[in-house]
């Protein structure tokens, strides 16, 4: 999903649906990196409340709620908004672009360590 997002960002018409591919990502490596996933009824943090109670569990020294908060604000109320709304100016869309891969990286990075500890 990185890298479709990242062939789309070169392209200033498709810079919206790069933004929401982020979201998704975002939502993927958030369940990843959930210590719950896998288990039970563990629902995608698709949303607001899904999406704190999974950064709760998931936040450490590295990944602060602060920045999974940031992460939230910047990806899910900024990025996934503009692609409905069209809110953001062309400079909003990339900064909040630029932004948005820096989280999905934490992330990623993140849920590699936690699968590999859940593996142990």
């Amino acid at each position: 999903m990185t890298r479709l997002a990242a062939r789309l960002n070169t392209e200033p018409e498709s810079r919206d649906a790069a933004g929401e591919i982020i979201w998704g990502a975002t939502v993927h490596a958030v369940s990843a990196a959930d210590p719950e996933h896998g288990t039970g009824e563990h629902m995608a943090p698709n949303n607001i409340r899904r999406f704190n109670a999974a950064a709760n569990r998931i936040a450490n020294s590295e990944l602060t709620i602060a920045d999974l908060q940031d992460c939230l604000t910047n990806n899910q109320g900024g990025r996934h908004n503009h692609f409905y709304h069209g809110n953001l100016t062309e400079r909003g869309l990339r900064d909040r672009l630029t932004i948005g891969f820096a989280h999905l990286r934490r992330l990623i990075r993140t849920a590699a360590d936690s699968l590999a500890a859940s593996e142990q």
